[in-house]
């Protein structure tokens, strides 16, 4: 993010440290605290961390956070009654994320909330979790902590969250907000359950013929069994999702019921590491006394030993 040093706007504050700035506005001063997103490596050289393990540097870097939020808001009193805004990037403990979160770059620290449903803040404004919620709802004497969430769906994690923004009007001792909810680009599934059909093209074609698509990120999963697949025609359902306006067509998902799978005798969702593997071993028809001393193996390799 160095770019932002080069592409420097005027009365535009891109904040790379745990810093505060009075700023002037038409209404009177305003404090603005910046938390930007914890770089582990960078915390890590403020505290003596060798020796220690994953669980204890985790801890410590947790209290360095707390410790550098609450010089933030000691230093935010030290202004007077101008309203205070902390700003802060990064996961609070306890906040919800998408379903589908499939980005993570390292292990996030999570900042506990108790150090930001502080009352010497006015209104703690964050980012990073695309999810839209109030951390510190129905609580008195204590500011919003508020994700505004993101503007824009980027996974079909966020498929069915609103998006939008907040609205603020802020003075000392008190918040006034409002979620605005804003026109976000849809992100569809479309689901066919397509075992039982007799010309499961046709039918997923109606089963996309049923939404509403146009301008939308579109996947569609189908399910089928062995006989299906050959006579499955994808490129015709292209043409009609292409005909229905959809802006991208992400994918086309075929689940295919083998033999093998149906074999199994139960539906796999809930099953455990050891029994989904026993399922496959008998699908597999590995004799009885060599599933067993394989299912021994497995059972301690997933203990960890």
């Amino acid at each position: 993010i160095d770019i932002y040093d080069t592409l420097r706007v005027p009365n535009v504050w891109v904040a790379g440290d745990y810093e505060g700035r009075v700023i002037p506005t038409q209404r009177g001063d305003v404090f603005v605290a910046a938390a930007p997103y914890p770089v582990r490596q960078r915390l890590l050289e403020m505290e003596e961390s060798a020796g220690k393990t994953i669980g204890q540097v985790d801890e410590l870097l947790q209290r360095e956070l707390g410790h550098l939020l609450d010089k933030l808001a000691d230093e935010a009193d030290s202004h007077g009654d101008m309203p205070r805004l902390l700003t802060g990037h990064f996961t609070v403990g306890g906040a919800v994320v998408g379903s589908e979160r499939q980005i993570m770059l390292g292990r996030d620290i999570a900042v506990n909330l108790g150090d930001l449903a502080d009352p010497r803040w006015d209104y703690v404004a964050l980012g990073h979790i695309h999810k839209h919620q109030n951390l510190t709802h129905g609580r008195e004497g204590v500011p919003p902590v508020v994700y505004a969430g993101s503007i824009e769906r980027i996974d079909f994690g966020e498929e069915h969250d609103p998006k939008g923004c907040c609205y603020v009007e802020l003075e000392r001792g008190k918040a006034r907000w409002e979620y605005i909810q804003l026109a976000a680009r849809d992100f569809v599934t479309v689901w066919a359950d397509l075992r039982q059909s007799e010309n499961p093209t046709q039918d997923a074609a109606d089963a996309i013929k049923r939404h509403r698509l146009r301008d939308a990120i579109v996947r569609m999963n189908v399910q089928l069994n062995q006989e299906q697949e050959s006579a499955f025609n994808e490129p015709l359902l292209r043409e009609v999702f292409r005909q229905a306006g959809v802006f991208h067509l992400a994918a086309i998902r075929k689940e295919v019921e083998s033999a093998a799978r149906s074999r199994l005798g139960v539906s796999p969702e809930g099953l455990t590491h050891a029994e989904l593997l026993e399922r496959y071993l008998i699908s597999r028809d590995v004799p009885a006394a060599q599933r067993e001393r394989l299912l021994r193996e497995a059972e301690a390799f997933l203990r960890g030993e």
